[in-house]
């Protein structure tokens, strides 16, 4: 398993590089779910050093759930943020740690790859996988490509990055390779793309090359549906979090006011997580969704007997335009 022992290498050289900072401190730990399974072996090196290490054992979602006010409550001095890079400034002391893969593709992938790419090409990826990124696009450089930016907007801070929620990276390409695990980031490319565009999915582990399939234009039009069946609605929930990191409630409360004066009423929900069992029981006909965008165009069929809107979905309904399609971010 060449990815989970190079993986825990890099844990500890990471670690290792920050000793000093952490020496004698409490600290406060935040793992996702990937790296869980090295977490004792990090509460045993922070002992080691004379530090007193706190695991945070909720479920984490990225950059933008940095777990800083539970640091404060345990009073913590510093905070260990494993496996994403910084987008916002948290309320307390906080090292991030992007932990990255050394490995990268072989000569025959790359041979392989440049006969499916047509058009501008966008080389993008989450953060582990930078190395191949920057791999795959140095080789299409060298073969001829007209490879675009790679410049994302907004609290991005590095070339050819992706989250969940921003894809921006991607925009000006005809064709994208995409640099990550499964079908999420390709789902999220997908919804966010304003062009036609073919989506390429591989990790240089597998090196397998996937074209997603899904049809963009299709799942565009069972949103608006949503959209139309919505604005016949009376009763709107807004999900609004208390992440720092997706804490949209002043957006929110503008919009509230917008669709109380055309007559909706709306009831604003608060809380730092959301799923369908925290929301079932109240009576509205239509949650809109100001924290992770991903919530309602990933998980909005398992709030049974609610439609689940976006914020920029519910502008569209407010606007009345349906001639482009907006993916919500947070970044």
């Amino acid at each position: 398993m060449e990815g989970f022992k190079s993986l825990r290498q890099e844990i500890f050289k990471k670690i290792k590089h920050v000793r000093r900072k952490i020496k004698g401190k409490r600290v406060a730990i935040q793992l996702p779910d990937g790296l869980q399974i090295y977490a004792l072996d990090i509460l045993g090196f922070l002992e080691n050093i004379g530090a007193k290490g706190f695991l945070l054992v909720d479920q984490s979602f990225g950059a933008c759930d940095v777990f800083d006010e539970e640091a404060k409550k345990i009073n913590a001095d510093i905070l260990l943020h494993f496996g994403h890079e910084f987008i916002y400034k948290p309320k307390i002391n906080t090292i991030f740690i992007p932990l990255k893969y050394d490995k990268v593709y072989n000569e025959k992938f790359l041979r392989m790859l440049k006969t499916k790419l047509k058009g501008k090409v966008g080389v993008v990826g989450s953060v582990q996988y930078e190395k191949a990124v920057k791999q795959i696009r140095e080789f299409l450089e060298k073969e001829g490509f007209d490879l675009i930016e790679n410049r994302p907007r907004g609290r991005i801070k590095k070339n050819a990055q992706v989250l969940g929620c921003n894809y921006s990276a991607t925009e000006g390409a005809d064709s994208v390779v995409l640099v990550a695990d499964g079908y999420f980031h390709g789902l999220g490319a997908m919804y966010s793309q304003k062009r036609k565009q073919k989506i390429f999915i591989t990790n240089p582990f597998d090196e397998n090359l996937e074209m997603l399939s899904q049809d963009r234009e299709k799942w565009v039009k069972k949103r608006i549906s949503l959209v139309l069946e919505a604005k016949e609605r009376k009763k709107f929930g807004f999900m609004v979090s208390l992440k720092q990191g997706q804490n949209r409630l002043r957006y929110a409360e503008e919009l509230k006011k917008i669709m109380e004066k055309k007559g909706y009423k709306v009831y604003l929900f608060v809380g730092n997580t959301f799923y369908p069992e925290s929301v079932r029981y109240y009576p509205v006909d239509v949650l809109v969704n100001f924290a992770c965008p991903r919530i309602a165009t990933d998980d909005s069929q398992n709030y049974k007997g609610k439609i689940v809107l976006t914020a920029k979905e519910l502008e569209m309904m407010l606007e009345n335009k349906f001639d482009e399609y907006v993916f919500d971010s947070l970044a």
